[in-house]
């Protein structure tokens, strides 16, 4: 696949050493094409789901999510997600459409209390202090809860994003199973 921005290539125009063939020049600037379209129906993309503890407590304790058994469905380039500490790394320069889902159970012994699960999102670029995202969503504590980040962002080569999860209880503490899902698609190339 061609690089998403290719550095220009020296040549000075004159006629080609063989008449009726095309320059190098025209050859780069067709194999980019053809490049760019062959990976059209291939984007950057990952798809995948997590199921772990989280810590349920009164104070705000943030819990790294898709660093345990994380289960790829689809990822293409490969490696992208680092099981070990949950961190995707951006594979190729674009627009890309990111869409957590984390599904909370209800409490194991309801009081009818508040219960609330924060989703938060880092994101870590090149030279730039990291930018924190949040997504809340809260009831009673007899209630599943689904927090659903979706967002369309641009992301250069190398960037990364990790997912943070807080569970507040009013009263009662303990750990939860959490399902996790991951979707991750590149939308298009920015120019």
């Amino acid at each position: 696949m061609a690089a998403d921005r290719s550095s220009p290539i020296p040549y000075s125009p004159s006629v080609p050493v063989v008449p009726g063939e095309l320059s190098r020049a025209t050859w780069d600037e067709l194999y980019r094409i053809a490049a760019s379209l062959s990976a059209l129906d291939r984007p950057a993309s990952i798809a995948g789901r997590s199921t772990e503890e989280v810590t349920v407590s009164a104070a705000v304790a943030y819990d790294r999510l898709f660093d345990e058994a994380y289960s790829v469905t689809w990822e293409s380039p490969a490696n992208q997600l680092d099981r070990s500490t949950g961190e995707w790394t951006c594979p190729a320069e674009g627009l890309y459409l990111v869409a957590p889902v984390i599904e909370v159970p209800p409490f194991a012994t309801p009081a009818g209390k508040l219960y609330t699960a924060t989703l938060r999102w880092t994101v870590t670029r090149a030279g730039v202090a990291p930018v924190q995202v949040f997504s809340t969503v809260g009831g009673e504590d007899s209630v599943p809860l689904r927090v659903i980040g979706i967002r369309l962002a641009p992301f250069s080569r190398g960037d990364s994003l990790f997912f943070d999860l807080d569970l507040t209880h009013e009263t009662k503490t303990g750990t939860v199973q959490v399902l996790s899902i991951l979707n991750i698609c590149r939308q298009s190339a920015i120019r």
